[in-house]
């Protein structure tokens, strides 16, 4: 959330690159003092590099609640 109580959310595309650091920024510039980053493939990159990634098509339920 940033500081008016908007949630936001950023998604990269399919095939897009980014790092840490860029998503650290864009939550920064978007005035959000806290982020979660949802690992999707990138750990599997990590740990099997030599081996294709198939995507792991996972669903995320988000609650907001006062």
């Amino acid at each position: 959330m940033d500081t008016e109580g908007n949630v936001i959310f950023a998604i990269t595309g399919r095939g897009q690159v980014t790092n840490l650091w860029d998503f650290a920024g864009l939550f920064l510039k978007l005035d959000c003092r806290d982020a979660l980053f949802l690992d999707g493939d990138i750990s599997q990159a990590v740990t099997n590099p030599d081996k294709d990634i198939r995507s792991n098509r996972f669903a995320a339920i988000f609650v907001i609640t006062e």
